[in-house]
């Protein structure tokens, strides 16, 4: 979508180049007001940007661009800064720039956003003068060391007016975006790809959980058919503690009956009764005297169980409770 609309904008353009007559101008701080309802080519002054001359070690400006926020980062005053960079030999020309400072120049000096229709660096634009030539009454353009700069005139010795008109423009020109200041184009592309990811994760994973439910719908349907389970959670719960008390009270009846059947007996002593009901177990020894029955008591005591018991004619009951 967004190179459709960069495809489709160029186009416009383009049209328009063949149908108006574009002026080109020089914009400034303190360059007079414009009066032309013409669309304009822009080009900016020196005091816009900020320009340095690197090398990197990388091929092309695609490479290089998202190394400028770093390369400018001692060197910028705060702000929300756009960023270009250009191929120049073996070493790069790396620009920075300020979109919202520029579009409010323009409006102060008479441009409205809609006749803008390129905007390009004096350093592009005018690094082939040789001499130094005058932009205005109180300014002048000269070259030094392979950078385009801006000086006053009483500093240098022009040789005439720079006519912009016989300039033939590069196609190295910048677009300058109203909102970049917000957020810049990049950034704006990442967050609407991340939306998107994020809208199909979340529908994928709510359609997953809808055939999740219906599938754990179908498996407890078929698991309360199988097992004959009750309709409703309530009263299956209602089982499920009747089904723990009964596992509870025939797990103590096997702790019990393996205590009584572990007991260390004197020889006289039998075992005559091992019987169970519903919350008790009932255990009877024959020929047990006082002396034996203390041992005996003893040994269940020292397992923990809840007994209770009576000696009587040799005999002795016991009861175990469940």
């Amino acid at each position: 979508m967004l190179k459709f609309f960069t495809s489709l904008k160029k186009r416009i353009r383009l049209f328009s180049k063949f149908n108006k007559h574009i002026d080109t101008i020089f914009l400034d701080t303190i360059c007079d007001n414009f009066h032309t309802d013409n669309s304009v080519n822009i080009i900016l002054s020196p005091s816009l940007y900020w320009i340095k001359k690197i090398i990197l070690p990388v091929k092309s400006a695609k490479e290089a661009k998202p190394l400028l926020a770093s390369i400018f980062e001692d060197t910028l005053p705060d702000g929300a800064y756009s960023y270009s960079v250009y191929k120049n030999d073996d070493d790069f020309l790396a620009f920075a720039y300020e979109d919202k400072k520029i579009l409010e120049l323009l409006e102060q000096k008479g441009i409205k956003q809609t006749q803008i229709n390129n905007i390009y660096f004096s350093q592009n634009e005018f690094s082939d003068i040789t001499k130094a030539m005058k932009i205005n009454e109180t300014q002048s353009i000269f070259v030094k060391d392979g950078i385009v700069v801006l000086l006053p005139c009483c500093w240098i010795k022009e040789h005439g007016y720079l006519n912009l008109d016989s300039i033939n423009l590069s196609k190295k020109y910048i677009n300058i975006r109203q909102y970049s200041h917000l957020v810049d184009e990049k950034s704006l592309y990442m967050i609407t790809i991340l939306s998107v990811i994020f809208t199909i994760f979340v529908a994928s994973e709510y359609f997953i959980s809808i055939q999740n439910i219906s599938n754990l719908t179908d498996k407890k349907d078929e698991i309360f058919q199988k097992y004959s389970l009750k309709p409703t959670m309530m009263q299956n719960n209602a089982m499920l503690k009747g089904y723990e008390k009964i596992n509870k009270q025939q797990t103590n009846l096997r702790v019990d009956i393996a205590s009584v059947l572990s007991l260390n007996l004197p020889s006289e002593v039998k075992l005559t009764l091992l019987k169970s009901t519903n919350k008790k177990l009932i255990v009877h020894f024959n020929s047990v005297d006082k002396n034996s029955q203390l041992k005996i008591k003893q040994q269940l005591k020292k397992k923990n169980l809840i007994f209770s018991s009576n000696l009587k004619n040799g005999i002795l009951e016991m009861e175990f409770r469940l």
